[in-house]
């Protein structure tokens, strides 16, 4: 959604589309709290970050079941990752945006203007298709690394690696799932969406 690609209106329609999905996942969240409990292994007084608790100077790893996790939201470029990534965030840590991971040597991680640790953000997102070597890299800061990818179409350029769809730890999401028309129906997407998050990673959240 930068400048560059839409016109004032557009940015304008956009931005509230992306509001909307704020919104519905808040809406979510407090219509399920049982649900949302018992998938990922909070307590009640935490739904509204899924037991994510940051402070001021640090940040504290959120944790399921006692366990650490982190998130990278890893896709082609113009597949609908900016809802993927909305969606993540909205559930996990609402006040906050994610980082971004460059395609440089070292895999900077950068929130805004700031270079910042991977675990400043639950979420981190990236168009890396090499999502062994992320684990890999990441795997031994954390009890486990989780992957949610977005697919377009047919062409290779929007599609990562079919078999990387196998993998427990791998969620893949259709572009066609990600769509909606109009702000009436975000709450049916993040709905959707949520349920194959937990029913994916069950074996994690338990």
């Amino acid at each position: 959604f930068g400048p560059g690609l839409l016109d004032e209106n557009k940015r304008m329609y956009a931005v509230k589309r992306l509001d909307s999905m704020e919104n519905a996942i808040s809406e979510l969240k407090g219509e399920l709290p049982d649900v949302i409990d018992e998938t990922f292994g909070v307590s009640s007084a935490s739904v509204g970050k899924l037991g994510v608790n940051i402070g001021k100077e640090k940040t504290t790893r959120p944790q399921a079941n006692g366990k650490s996790f982190h998130i990278f939201q890893a896709s082609p470029p113009h597949t609908a990752s900016a809802v993927v990534t909305n969606w993540l965030m909205g559930l996990f840590e609402p006040d906050k945006d994610y980082s971004f991971m460059l395609k440089d040597r070292k895999q900077t991680v950068r929130n805004h203007d700031k270079t910042v640790a991977i675990d400043s953000t639950v979420v981190t997102k990236t168009h890396n298709p090499d999502l062994m070597s992320l684990y890999k890299q990441y795997r031994p800061q954390f009890d486990e690394v989780l992957f949610v990818v977005s697919n377009r179409g047919y062409d290779p350029e929007t599609r990562f690696d079919e078999s990387l769809c196998e993998y427990d730890n791998v969620l893949c999401l259709e572009f066609e799932e990600l769509l909606f028309s109009d702000t009436s129906e975000i709450s049916r997407v993040a709905n959707d969406l949520t349920q194959k998050f937990a029913e994916k990673f069950e074996y994690f959240f338990g």
